[in-house]
């Protein structure tokens, strides 16, 4: 990985990491992310750091910043139930701001892989990381 040099960043060479923003970074902003001892950090545009600074959540996705309306919705409550037709089961979820709940379907071996994701994110162990988690038969 290459990290920017010090003379990138007073420049003003490195874009805003927020989602779809073009203006250059000018403050880092630093946050906890929600895991436990897994800090972030971003170099944001001076505009998004007031933003951050005001109270905005914000989440590092990958490269990108995420805030507002980008961010993922909360989960109310969630449900599962086997399946009748094929193994695996349905997981019902309930997310803030939709009146209507969704189901995903989840074979086994999707199943193992959510839950050893929750499990380790529930603990003080590293977080799983995206390329672990994306489903290879897409």
């Amino acid at each position: 990985m290459v990290f920017p040099t010090f003379t990138q960043y007073r420049s003003g060479m490195l874009p805003c990491p927020v989602l779809r923003c073009t203006n250059p970074g000018a403050a880092f902003v630093v946050g906890s992310q929600g895991f436990r001892g897994c800090y972030r950090e971003a170099y944001v545009c001076a505009e998004h750091k007031a933003v951050i600074d005001a109270g905005s959540l914000w989440y590092l996705d990958e490269h990108s910043v995420l805030i507002g309306l980008d961010i993922p919705p909360v989960l109310e409550s969630w449900a599962a139930r086997p399946s009748i037709v094929a193994e695996g089961f349905t997981l019902t979820l309930r997310v803030a701001g939709q009146t209507k709940p969704f189901d995903v379907f989840l074979t086994p071996a999707e199943a193992r892989t959510l839950a050893m994701f929750i499990n380790t994110a529930s603990s003080d162990s590293l977080p799983v990381s995206n390329d672990f988690l994306m489903h290879k038969s897409h």
